[in-house]
C-alpha cells in the first residue's frame, strides 16, 4: 500500500468502555466530562464558546471562532442522522475540541437530512466552509468526518476545491462505512467515493479505520485506500469497532500533522497558524492561500 500507514492496538488505554457522555450548556458552551484514563488532552473539562448559527443551506451549526492569530478552520461532520448521529456524537465533539483547543476555528455541522443521494449534506459542508472562511483571519480549511460524515467530507472536498479555490488544506475520514455507502446515499455512494479518488490528488488525506468495523471490512478499506492518490496516510485501530475510536483520534491527528506533506513543526498548533513546512506551502503540495 502506498502512502503512510500505521496501526495502534485497541486496549483500555485507547477505547472507552461505553460511549462518552457529553453535555451541552447554553448559550453555546461546549463542555465534556471524559473518563479517567483518557490522554491528558482529553482528561480535563474544556469549555469552548460556540455560536449557534444557521447556514445559507438551511442547516444548523455551532461555530467557534478560534484563538488569536488562527488561520485554519476545521469543519467537523457527524454520523448518519436516522440512527442518532448528530453534532453531539463523542467523535465529533473530541475532534472539534482537539482543533479548537489549539486555536483553530471549528464548525460542527448538523445535516438537514440523512436521506439524500449526497447533494444535500455536501451543500451543507460547502456552506459551512464559506461561514468559517468569513471569520477574520481564517483562509484555510480542513474537513473532518466520522462515519457517514466521512464520505460527505470526501465528496464535499471536490466541491470546495472549485467554490473556494486554494482554501482546502486536507481531509480526515474516520471509519468511512464503505460497505454501506450504497444504502446511506441512495445508491449514489460509489459515485461519491469515485469523486473523492478522482479529485484529491495532491491533497493531504488521513483515513482512520477500526479493524473490527461493522460497516467496512478490512479488505474494503484497503482497496479504497490503495486507490486514493497521494499524499495519504492510513491509521488502523486494531481491535476497535465502528463506534469506539474516540481515544485514538488525538494520536492520529498528532501524527498526521507532524508528518509530510503537512509537516507542521508544532503539530496542531502549527496547523492553527498555517505553518506548513515552516511557511513553504508549495513544497508540501498545499494549495496557495485564498486571496
Amino acid at each position: 500500500t502506498a502512502g503512510t500507514s500505521f496501526s495502534v492496538a485497541a486496549s483500555p488505554a485507547h477505547l472507552p468502555q461505553r460511549a462518552t457522555a457529553v453535555s451541552e450548556t447554553a448559550p453555546g458552551a461546549l463542555t465534556g466530562e471524559w473518563r479517567k484514563g483518557h490522554a491528558a488532552a482529553m482528561s480535563q473539562r474544556v469549555a469552548m464558546t460556540e455560536e449557534a448559527r444557521r447556514l445559507r443551506s438551511g442547516a444548523s451549526c455551532r461555530l467557534y471562532r478560534g484563538g488569536p492569530g488562527a488561520r485554519v478552520g476545521v469543519v467537523v461532520l457527524h454520523p448518519w442522522g436516522p440512527l442518532g448521529g448528530s453534532i453531539h456524537d463523542p467523535h465529533v465533539v473530541v475532534a472539534a475540541r482537539y482543533f479548537g483547543a489549539a486555536g483553530c476555528a471549528t464548525v460542527r455541522v448538523q445535516f438537514r437530512t440523512g436521506f439524500s443521494c449526497g447533494s444535500s449534506p455536501v451543500a451543507d459542508v460547502v456552506a459551512a466552509t464559506d461561514l468559517v472562511l468569513d471569520v477574520p483571519g481564517i483562509d484555510r480549511v480542513v474537513l473532518v468526518g466520522y462515519s457517514y460524515g466521512s464520505i460527505v467530507a470526501m465528496a464535499a472536498a471536490s466541491e470546495i476545491i472549485t467554490t473556494s479555490p486554494g482554501s482546502l488544506v486536507g481531509w480526515v475520514a474516520v471509519n468511512p462505512p464503505l460497505d454501506y455507502a450504497w444504502a446511506l446515499f441512495l445508491s449514489n455512494g460509489r459515485a461519491l467515493l469515485d469523486k473523492a479518488r478522482r479529485d484529491s490528488a495532491g491533497l493531504p488525506k488521513l483515513a482512520i479505520h477500526a479493524t473490527r468495523d461493522q460497516f467496512c471490512a478490512n479488505a474494503s478499506f484497503d482497496h479504497f485506500f490503495d486507490a486514493l492518490p497521494e499524499p495519504k496516510t492510513a491509521r488502523r485501530v486494531e481491535g476497535a469497532d465502528h463506534f469506539n475510536v474516540v481515544r485514538a483520534l488525538a494520536g492520529a491527528f498528532d501524527a498526521w500533522l507532524r508528518s509530510p506533506p503537512l509537516s507542521c513543526a508544532a503539530g496542531v498548533d502549527g496547523l492553527a497558524r498555517g505553518d506548513f513546512l515552516h511557511g513553504d506551502d508549495s513544497a508540501a503540495g498545499v494549495p496557495p492561500r485564498r486571496p
